[in-house]
């Protein structure tokens, strides 16, 4: 078994490769005729090839891409400012989120906003020459582009949150293997509680908090565990606690079956298929996320630097943070090869 501060077996090289540039035939223009009748290569006469100038035109071409450019630029500049002027202002932004949920009027603006309708108008009528908020018979509405500006500043907000409930968790990991599309979701996991122990012995926040982990564990029946290490106190857990009928799933590498192999695991796991429907999936490349995902909570451990940090995870029970960990199980089982058990361990039985 590998100590408390778990390093992952191998590095990954990312190699680039060049592409080269091929000339296009069809650039080459007006080349004699020559009459080659007599297949006699002294009849032909001087072929001239001339290659046209395009200067002018690749000139043009950069021209048109400098003005497309500096198009982009003034655009994205004039978005930065927009979204500047909105969220630097508190008012601002609590009125869109406020006309999000349903259009008001400004006697209900002033109630719910707790500000003098001289403030609430003056940040209405900023927003309006936005074209984020309309106004009909007295009452105030977000546009279109309001409504779609507004659920994503809630989402900010939500997401800033997340952070911010367990922002020393985040701080001291790595979560460059969490893909982009499950971290602009991270709001999903806003209820999720950090668990830390001081104790630095193997086994770590396992070894603290087996019962509390046992007992979710125990009450699922549904298990998925995406694993960049062995880890044999969290297996020994499971599988000496599972009962009939209950679905495990675990995804890990190549070098972690090879582990488990020679430490008489393959054949623990060969054994609970009497009783349990257990798959096992094979990840073709090392990764930083420690995740059990259970139809009833969520655990999440994360690696600092090069190194698994088994003093530290966040623990779920809430629905949208189950669906997030489920989500991101089945995003790694989507490159992952579903892997025989028997033939498998057997074909490693033989070295």
């Amino acid at each position: 078994m590998m100590n408390n501060k778990s390093k992952n077996f191998h590095d990954v090289n990312i190699n680039n490769s060049n592409g080269n540039k091929k000339v296009n035939n069809n650039d080459i223009t007006n080349v004699t005729d020559v009459d080659d009748s007599n297949n006699n290569i002294d009849n032909m006469g001087d072929i001239d090839v001339i290659i046209p100038d395009d200067s002018a035109d690749v000139e043009k071409i950069n021209n048109s891409n400098n003005i497309s450019h500096k198009s982009d630029e003034k655009r994205n500049s004039e978005i930065f400012n927009d979204i500047k002027r909105i969220l630097t202002s508190t008012l601002r932004t609590k009125l869109l989120i406020s006309l999000f949920s349903s259009k008001k009027d400004l006697k209900s603006l002033r109630a719910e906003l707790d500000k003098p309708s001289t403030s609430i108008l003056h940040g209405v009528k900023q927003l309006r020459k936005l074209k984020l908020i309309k106004k009909e018979d007295g009452i105030y509405e977000l546009s279109s582009n309001g409504k779609i500006l507004a659920a994503n500043i809630l989402k900010l907000v939500e997401n800033t949150s997340s952070i911010n409930n367990n922002v020393e968790f985040w701080n001291q990991h790595t979560i460059e293997d969490i893909p982009q599309t499950f971290l602009k979701k991270i709001y999903n996991i806003h209820n999720a509680r950090h668990i830390s122990s001081i104790n630095s012995s193997i086994g770590g926040i396992f070894s603290e908090n087996l019962n509390e982990y046992l007992e979710f564990v125990s009450k699922s029946r549904k298990i998925k565990i995406l694993t960049p290490i062995f880890f044999d106190i969290q297996l020994d857990i499971i599988i000496n606690n599972l009962i009939s009928n209950v679905d495990l799933e675990l995804i890990t590498t190549d070098e972690i079956l090879d582990y488990m192999r020679v430490n008489g695991y393959g054949y623990k796991l060969i054994s609970l298929k009497k009783h349990v429907n257990i798959k096992i999936w094979k990840y073709p490349k090392d990764f930083k996320i420690f995740l059990t995902s259970c139809d009833n909570f969520i655990s999440l451990g994360l690696f600092s630097g090069e190194y698994y940090d088994d003093s530290s995870l966040l623990l779920d029970e809430e629905k949208e943070g189950i669906n997030w960990g489920l989500g991101l199980f089945e995003y790694y089982k989507k490159d992952s090869v579903l892997i025989n058990l028997e033939e498998y361990f057997d074909i490693f039985e033989g070295h």
